[in-house]
């Protein structure tokens, strides 16, 4: 399971990428035969979609089997567990997160090029009390940027194309409801 999620992790910056094996075995930083095996694993069990392009097989990931976004979720989460390791997010996400459905980092800090001075930029979906996070917000001497949005908004985002939702979509930190935003990010709404 552990190279199925190194695989998938590979994704979590753009779900729509497609990479050839010998670029993912030098991603994982592992030898061509091996990762290509691991793929065609993969592609068995419907994880992956494959094609050939030009002479490389381009893999994709497959959202039409639900065993797929549910791998990523798995990748998501252990993702997100890493970023919890520093106390500031930790503690925000802990104290916001009864307040709403899902949590999306994203920014310099999902992209791990965060300083001193940079503020932290979230999304907060279905929130139940913006007073009570604004108060949240108040705790930490850092500048917090939130968007709020129902799923419905967040959703109806990419089908407008806006630019933004895209971005968020590329470099992000999930905490919440993983599986419903990987059914955004992959296409299939809310």
């Amino acid at each position: 399971m552990s190279e199925k999620i190194d695989i998938a992790t590979l994704y979590l910056s753009d779900y729509p990428l497609g990479f050839s094996g010998r670029e993912i075995a030098r991603r994982l930083k592992i030898n061509h035969q091996t990762a290509s095996l691991a793929l065609k694993r993969m592609v068995k069990e419907s994880f992956l979609k494959s094609h050939v392009e030009g002479r490389n097989i381009k893999y994709h990931l497959n959202f039409d089997d639900f065993k797929t976004k549910h791998l990523l979720s798995l990748a998501e989460d252990h993702r997100a567990q890493h970023f919890l390791q520093t106390f500031e997010l930790k503690s925000v996400v802990s104290r916001i997160l009864p307040y709403v459905d899902t949590i999306i980092i994203f920014g310099s800090f999902a992209k791990g090029l965060q300083k001193d001075g940079s503020d932290l930029d979230l999304v907060l979906i279905q929130s139940s009390s913006r007073s009570k996070i604004e108060e949240v917000f108040h705790l930490f001497p850092r500048e917090i940027n939130a968007h709020y949005a129902t799923w419905k908004e967040f959703t109806s985002s990419f089908r407008q194309g806006n630019h933004l939702a895209f971005e968020i979509r590329k470099d992000h930190i999930i905490y919440g409801n993983i599986l419903k935003l990987i059914g955004v990010y992959s296409g299939g709404g809310s």
